[in-house]
């Protein structure tokens, strides 16, 4: 498990128990959207970086087999 997904968890399970000690809705502290932008970054991130790592290897194969 990478440490991204440690500190998101960390950062929403703090979230969690405030809200569970203090009686307050779990809506009204976590900002939503703000958790699913990272998700989608966490989700997307590594397909981008595999995309982009594949066109790199390719330009380098293209380039260094001319010489």
């Amino acid at each position: 498990m990478s440490s991204s997904y440690v500190l998101i968890g960390f950062i929403i399970g703090i979230n969690l128990i405030y809200c569970f000690i203090n009686n307050i809705s779990i809506f009204n502290i976590l900002h939503t959207n703000d958790i699913i932008n990272i998700l989608l970054f966490l989700f997307f991130s590594p397909i981008i970086g595999l995309f982009l790592s594949g066109i790199i290897n390719i330009l380098l194969r293209k380039f260094l087999s001319n010489n």
